[in-house]
């Protein structure tokens, strides 16, 4: 993704904080000292103390483990647990208006000089909030298994979040079209691709030793190496972009189109109830009867809203 980083951060619906912190949404910069005081607290998680701070990750593994984990440890439901996207503007983009102050867990730890700072590695923590403008497309935990499972994927997802061996499974362009298929279950407003490359880079354990800028050293867990040349980066690559293309081309495409379709009809209609609603209200206007009126068609407006979003969700956006 050009001129931008993303996060992802898991979540429960549940949860007044979701994506901001335990102390609100807003409050001024925390000064050097007081971010680590935050932090001291922000890390002991499972004590569930309020802090000023919100976690996201730059491994997807990690998400998904934790999305997992809400379920199995915390007993959250799988409807009310969700993965949410950020993309976070390039700090040149002069386009952007919105600004947020975040840091590196594990920096953050080994000032405060802890011994596993470590495991902080893949962490990032947004002071007060994750800005609603970056958070770029969300998909709920229930919406990724009914995915996984109609595809035949569901067996292989807590493979995933263990080491992989692409040299021993599949040739380079079968396994990256299988990362795709994972990657589809987030919907096509996900960034896909960039899924797909992550859950590689995050999974599949390697050395970069260039050999005549030519070949990779691959080691595994157990100490095993193994050299591919750059061949079969390409050929990753390429089946990635080929299976989301046939994804979005082929079997998504016709139904986008019906579903686009549909979309315009209804919201067209929503249009035409607003017209009509002034056209019989505008002369009650701030008497009880038209706050009465407003707030119905509001209300049946949100429904329509809601339903639009589930059949997107259905067909795969």
């Amino acid at each position: 993704m050009a001129n931008c980083t993303i996060y992802t951060r898991a979540y429960s619906a549940l949860s007044p904080r979701r994506l901001t912190s335990g102390k609100g949404a807003t409050g001024p910069p925390l000064a050097p000292g007081k971010l680590l005081a935050e932090f001291k607290q922000h890390r002991r998680h499972k004590e569930k103390v309020a802090t000023a701070l919100v976690s996201v990750s730059d491994r997807i593994v990690d998400t998904i483990s934790r999305a997992l984990d809400l379920h199995h440890t915390d007993d959250v439901p799988i409807q009310d647990i969700w993965i949410a996207f950020i993309k976070v503007p390039d700090a040149e983009n002069k386009h952007t208006k919105t600004s947020a102050r975040t840091h590196r867990a594990e920096d953050l730890a080994k000032k405060l000089k802890l011994p596993n700072s470590i495991l902080f590695r893949y962490e990032i923590v947004f002071e007060w909030a994750i800005p609603e403008e970056w958070v770029t497309h969300q998909v709920s935990l229930q919406t990724l298994i009914k995915r996984w499972r109609k595809g035949g994927l569901m067996e292989h997802v807590l493979d995933s979040l263990e080491p992989l061996d692409p040299l021993e499974s599949l040739d380079p362009w079968d396994f990256g079209a299988a990362l795709a298929y994972f990657a589809e279950a987030f919907g096509a407003r996900a960034p896909s691709e960039w899924i797909a490359h992550r859950v590689f880079y995050d999974c599949v354990q390697f050395d970069l030793e260039l050999f005549s800028y030519q070949w990779v050293m691959f080691e595994f867990p157990g100490g095993r190496r193994e050299t591919e040349d750059f061949g079969f980066f390409c050929a990753l690559d390429k089946g990635i972009k080929d299976a989301l293309e046939d994804w979005l081309n082929d079997d998504f495409a016709s139904e986008y189109q019906n579903f686009e379709a549909w979309r315009r009809g209804v919201e067209d209609d929503m249009s035409r109830d607003w017209v009509h609603f002034w056209e019989e209200w505008q002369e009650e206007e701030g008497k009880p009867a038209y706050a009465k009126a407003l707030n119905e068609l509001m209300e049946e407006h949100e429904a329509i809203q809601n339903g639009i979003e589930e059949e997107a969700v259905e067909i795969g956006l």
